[in-house]
């Protein structure tokens, strides 16, 4: 009878220790391709292996199109987007931020010739401007302020452009920009700040729960430092420490 008894709980507490593990594997954040080639952010994937793991998860992650994105987390069939504006998923009715801001959208102009210069968005209007196609702030706001754009499917197709001559700016994110036209061997200089604002983790409502703890999570670990030493090179995009 015991000896029954100890292979039952050991058998329950394997099943359990497996489902735990097979949740945890299942909890998918989607990532965009801020980098085009391999499509992979390693420090920002290790950025929210950090923090889930605080929580006891371990998060798989999905690239995918911005737009496709917000879809899937609203639908369920992924767990939590990295990070969204406001706007972006202001109307979709099962998703809902971590409130503590994870990164900031800081949009600039990139330009290359030295005597073009912009300081505001009135500025673009006569120009030949491109954006990333699915880049839901740039996008959204030039067509707000009646800016005609050419959109490309990524931002190293718009730095070519721009290099040939054959565009005269490229609304984009700040560092995201650097680190591409970084990566390109390619010279860009950028406009005043036309736009900033901030940048949330996206859950699917089914975990609710969560979002208290992952909130004080990514307070202590921006106040920690924790945060900019994970990022490295997207660090820039951090927001300010919350006083």
């Amino acid at each position: 009878m015991k000896k029954g008894l100890q292979i039952f709980i050991i058998a329950w507490l394997f099943s359990v220790s497996t489902a735990v593990w097979a949740q945890q594997a299942e909890y998918t954040i989607s990532l965009p391709c801020l980098e085009q080639q391999g499509c992979t952010s390693s420090e920002i994937e290790a950025f929210f292996i950090e923090a889930y793991g605080r929580i006891g998860i371990v998060p798989t992650f999905s690239y995918m199109p911005r737009l496709r994105e917000l879809e899937e987390a609203n639908s369920g069939h992924i767990d939590a987007c990295a990070g969204r504006t406001v706007a972006s998923y202001l109307s979709y009715l099962e998703l809902i931020p971590v409130k503590t801001p994870v990164a900031t959208e800081t949009l600039v102009a990139f330009t290359i010739k030295p005597d073009m210069q912009v300081s505001s968005w009135e500025d673009l209007t006569l120009l030949r401007v491109g954006v990333v196609r699915g880049a839901n702030l740039p996008v959204t706001i030039c067509k707000t302020k009646g800016i005609d754009t050419y959109e490309a499917n990524n931002l190293e197709q718009l730095f070519h452009l721009l290099a040939n001559s054959r565009l005269d700016a490229v609304v984009h994110h700040l560092q995201v920009g650097l680190n591409t036209a970084d990566s390109l061997g390619i010279s860009v200089q950028m406009s005043h700040v036309l736009h900033k604002e901030m940048v949330y983790h996206v859950l699917n409502r089914k975990h609710a729960s969560l979002a208290p703890k992952l909130a004080k999570v990514f307070m202590d670990m921006l106040d920690e430092g924790t945060s900019t030493r994970i990022l490295g090179k997207w660090a820039g995009m951090l927001p300010d420490p919350i006083e």
